[in-house]
């Protein structure tokens, strides 16, 4: 009974942490891993820039909700449409969407950013 009660109230071999010299040699002081800032003329791609939503990823999808819209639109209630309905429905005929939008304020310098984000 005596032997469980130590097992069962120390710490396993397995969690504890080894000390080793690597971190000694490294040149750091105080575990310090900064980096110099990169300062080339290399542009950085952005990810956003290539973003697609899943429904552009997928042809068949994309058919099945053109067909769903084209039956939602037969039972669609016109006088009920508020300014924000007919504000998306604007954009969505001139193919805007939100990540073409977003993609659109990034591009330029951030004044010019800043004035368009500020005019939506």
């Amino acid at each position: 009974v005596k032997t469980a009660l130590i097992e069962a109230t120390t710490t396993p071999q397995h969690h504890h942490v080894t000390e080793t010299d690597e971190d000694e040699d490294s040149g750091l002081a105080n575990g310090d891993v900064s980096k110099d800032l990169n300062t080339s003329d290399e542009i950085i791609k952005d990810p956003m820039d290539e973003r697609q939503t899943q429904a552009e990823k997928n042809e068949r999808l994309q058919n099945q909700l053109k067909l769903l819209k084209k039956d939602l639109e037969v039972t669609r209630d016109t006088t009920k449409e508020t300014d924000m309905d007919k504000l998306h429905k604007e954009n969505v005929r001139q193919g805007r969407d939100k990540y073409k939008t977003l993609r659109e304020i990034r591009k330029g310098n951030t004044k010019r950013r800043v004035d368009q984000f500020e005019n939506l």
